[in-house]
């Protein structure tokens, strides 16, 4: 069986104690420079990464970079647009009269429109398209109303702006008035995923007139 010699212990116990002491103060410092070391390299790697958020925002003020993501979704909205359409098929019966709307909402698809790159905080234009309604209205049985409902049929509404980068938007039916006897269709002509724009509103009576309103 091994033995251990306790002589040292015995002669010298403070010595012992000190060097105890010492060792335990050392680690101690050890331990507080490592705590210390951590923080200032976590603080380090905070500042670096606020500086690459930074970086990749190009400093842009926050305010300004959630209108830039909300501007790019109304882009990505009109984008998707492209391919639907919005079809009505319905019947109204007005006293005695079967009325009967057909009623279909499509892109052109023609490169229409480029609209400045002042209106988006851009380099580029943003290049769309218009966008127009085919309208055909029935009387028992009898076509009272077939048009075409494009933005040019509501140029004297509009500014110069709206003539030459809106696009006929957000169509709606919103049924017959029943103080006019008139079918009601409402629009906005707005400047793609811009908040530029107006209210477009075309009324068409039981006998197969028309007329427009901004309201």
């Amino acid at each position: 069986m091994k033995t251990y010699n306790f002589t040292f212990v015995k002669k010298y116990p403070l010595l012992l104690f000190l060097s105890i002491t010492i060792t335990t103060s050392c680690i101690e410092q050890t331990k507080k420079g490592e705590s210390e070391n951590t923080s200032q390299m976590n603080k380090e790697e905070d500042s670096i990464n606020k500086k690459e958020e930074d970086s990749e925002n190009n400093g842009i003020d926050p305010e300004e970079l959630f209108f830039l993501e909300q501007q790019k979704k109304a882009k990505e909205k009109i984008i998707s647009m492209y391919d639907s359409i919005i079809a009505i098929d319905t019947i109204l019966n007005v006293d005695n009269d079967k009325i009967q709307i057909k009623f279909k909402y499509y892109c052109l698809l023609d490169s229409g429109l480029r609209v400045p790159q002042k209106y988006y905080d851009s380099k580029e234009p943003f290049l769309s398209h218009n966008f127009a309604s085919d309208l055909e209205i029935l009387k028992n049985t009898k076509r009272i109303y077939s048009k075409t409902i494009d933005k040019e049929m509501f140029k004297s509404i509009l500014f110069e702006e709206l003539n030459e980068y809106g696009a006929l938007l957000f169509p709606s039916f919103k049924g017959l008035d029943t103080e006019n006897k008139e079918l009601v269709f409402h629009f906005s002509i707005t400047i793609p995923a811009t908040d530029v724009g107006k209210s477009a509103t075309l009324y068409v009576g039981l006998e197969g007139e028309d007329r427009i309103s901004q309201y």
